[in-house]
């Protein structure tokens, strides 16, 4: 669509032409008219490198209106204010699914399988636990994708194929940024395949469960 083109063709040629340095004050502005215009950002909230981060739309996209869209799912919104800073446990969208997920779990390992815990089950626990969590792995260069350990993996493995699901609400792991690691991972192409859902970060709640599912199934028969 016009978004995607406008991303491949002019936004990510202007911001290599910024780090570059050759980026022209006629491109720049007219660069920006055209961002501002897609994301909805005054062209204020748009700094002097053109960039965008997730998080930062996020906070940015509503503010006018004291709002914050989700990050796992950006159809959902929360006041600005007031948050507790957690990036999960105080997603807008995330606070709407979690209770509904552990009042399940609740039930599950009580009537279910008869268990006791004993202690309060701490659903997600982001800012005490993976804020310090060390993410270097042995043998690996620092910041290798994991797209890259699975390019080794195709290669080792000619059967192995990969189907890559994305949600469009979701600014976690947008689709742009999935076809973008594949493309930098030189994974087959061939092998490899895309769908998107009109979802955010977990493509099996709400309508779009069944559309994934069989999708999925498909890829597995194949």
């Amino acid at each position: 669509d016009a978004a995607s083109a406008f991303a491949r063709e002019t936004y990510e040629p202007a911001l290599r032409a910024h780090l570059d340095g050759t980026l022209s004050a006629e491109m720049r502005a007219s660069v920006l008219q055209d961002l501002s215009r897609l994301t909805g950002l005054p062209e204020s909230a748009i700094g002097e490198d053109l960039y965008i981060d997730e998080r930062s739309y996020a906070k940015a996209a509503l503010q006018a209106r004291g709002l914050e869209i989700g990050m796992y799912d950006s159809r959902y919104t929360l006041p600005l204010a007031n948050s507790g800073g957690d990036p999960v446990a105080d997603d807008p969208a995330m606070t709407r699914y979690v209770p509904g997920f552990v009042a399940a779990f609740h039930q599950m390992i009580r009537n279910d399988l008869n268990v006791s815990l004993g202690r309060p089950y701490a659903s997600i626990r982001w800012r005490e636990l993976l804020f310090g969590w060390n993410w270097t792995r042995a043998g690996v260069a620092e910041g290798q994708s994991y797209a890259t350990d699975l390019a080794w993996a195709m290669r080792r493995n000619p059967d192995l194929r990969v189907l890559v699901a994305s949600g469009y609400y979701d600014l976690v792991t947008t689709p742009a940024d999935a076809r973008a690691s594949i493309a930098a991972a030189r994974l087959p192409e061939d092998r490899v395949s895309f769908t998107d859902y009109a979802s955010g970060h977990m493509l099996y709640l709400g309508g779009t469960s069944e559309a994934f599912s069989a999708d999925l199934r498909a890829f597995l028969e194949k």
